[in-house]
Order: structure tokens, then C-alpha cells, then sequence
């Protein structure tokens, strides 16, 4: 089965994301973000596979590590993009957030069977994404369009869960929780 690693965000912020996607898919066609009907996240770990006890592995390491580690404040908010194809939603890197990743990185990568790609070498850049399919001309329309609902929020790092890609054949969500555990 294929996994991936998120922090959800609280429900105000997962509505208000929410609400980003859909007015951006309705204005400018662009429906990939909407259609895959994702949590509103950051991602922690990108995708990998696992079997059942890889799997079981994957869970006893997340518990021990969210049973020690304390949540982190964040900043969510702004927006940003990757290359004008991907707009996001900014959420604050603070030294402790970086930390804390860079903590359950190291731990995860004692996970022999665990993949890494290249991107997440030097870290994980965190972001909401509202839009996966905007090019160099949609952009400055898309920013223009939403910069007026420009909101932020005070939240928190303070989950990580497990999700996986859904095997429906008509899936109401690409990603679907496996299992979520709380950080102190």
C-alpha cells in the first residue's frame, strides 16, 4: 500500500482552504486540488510504500516519537507558489517546527525500508496547496483573485498522521486516514 505522512490542520483552516480551492477551480477551471478532495496538510514525509508490517513498524515509531515530542506553534497563511504551477498557503518554518521535522526525519530514516527523495534532503518546505495546476499565465490572475481573501491563522504542529492513498474505484478523498497520533 502506498502512505504518505501529513499534519492536518484544524477544522477553521481546513474549511477556509476549503473554500480557496473550490473558488479557484470554479474561476479558472482548474480542478486537480478539488477533485483529489484532500485534508487541508502540510506533508511531513512524501509518499512510500509499506507493507502490513513495515506498516506496524511505521506506527510503534510515530508513538514513541509523538509521546516525547511537544507541539509547535505555527503560522498559517499568505500565499505563495512553486514555479506558478503549484499556489499554496504559507506555513511558518520556525526553528522549532524545522527541529521537530528534522527529529522525526532522523527517526524515520532508521526505518531501513523507508525511500527518500531528493526534495526532502534539506528539509521539507511547508505549504497548503490550493491550486496543482496553475501555469505562468494563470498565476498572476490566480494571486490577483485570491489575495483578497487573504487570511492567517495562529495554529499548531501538533499531529502526524498516517494516510493512505485510497483503492476506491470512485474515491471521495485521494488520501484517507490510516491512523493520526498527537503530539504533546
Amino acid at each position: 500500500m502506498k502512505y504518505i505522512l501529513f499534519c492536518l490542520h484544524n477544522k477553521e483552516i481546513d474549511k477556509y482552504q476549503k473554500e480557496i480551492v473550490r473558488t479557484i477551480s470554479e474561476k479558472f477551471k482548474i480542478n486537480m486540488t478539488r477533485t483529489e478532495n484532500i485534508f487541508a496538510h502540510f506533508t511531513v514525509k512524501y509518499s512510500f510504500e509499506a507493507n502490513p508490517k513495515q506498516l506496524e513498524e511505521l506506527e510503534k515509531t510515530l508513538s514513541k516519537f509523538t509521546k516525547i515530542h511537544k507541539k509547535q506553534k505555527i503560522k498559517v497563511g499568505g500565499f505563495d507558489n512553486f514555479n506558478k504551477r503549484v499556489v499554496f498557503i504559507k506555513v511558518n518554518q520556525s526553528k522549532n517546527v524545522k527541529e521537530t521535522i528534522s527529529e522525526l526525519h532522523k527517526e524515520l530514516r532508521k526505518l531501513k525500508w523507508m525511500p527518500w527523495s531528493n526534495v526532502e534532503k534539506n528539509g521539507i518546505h511547508l505549504h497548503t496547496t490550493v491550486a496543482e495546476e496553475s501555469t505562468e499565465e494563470l498565476y498572476p490572475k490566480i494571486i490577483k483573485y485570491i489575495s483578497s481573501k487573504e487570511k492567517y491563522f495562529d495554529s499548531y504542529f501538533d499531529n502526524i498522521a498516517i494516510m493512505k492513498l485510497s483503492t476506491a474505484k470512485k474515491p471521495t478523498r485521494r488520501w484517507v486516514l490510516e491512523k493520526k497520533y498527537n503530539l504533546l
